[in-house]
């Protein structure tokens, strides 16, 4: 899996984010699948609210999960990335 974005701190701490705006029964099944499977602790999932799918779809996913309407609060992106940065 390749995410969208890679997060770099100078301390050398590390994070990922997935977007997951675009759906259809198959890709969700498939992307919250590959999701699990990556087992990434530092990774960020932002999904959109307009999907057809609930909180619960994602409570067992690691890293952190956040929900956005219409854009993505960078604010609320680098709250989670520090939360979730790794050492390499």
């Amino acid at each position: 899996m390749i995410p969208d974005f890679a997060f770099v701190h100078p301390d050398g701490r590390r994070a990922m984010m997935e977007i997951v705006g675009f759906w259809t029964p198959d890709y969700l099944r498939k992307k919250l699948d590959k999701l699990r499977r990556a087992g990434r602790p530092n990774m960020v999932i932002a999904v959109s609210e307009k999907l057809n799918c609930s909180a619960d779809d994602f409570v067992d996913l690691p890293g952190e999960v956040m929900f956005f309407k219409y854009r993505i609060n960078v604010h609320e992106v680098i709250e989670r990335v520090e939360r979730c940065a790794l050492s390499k």
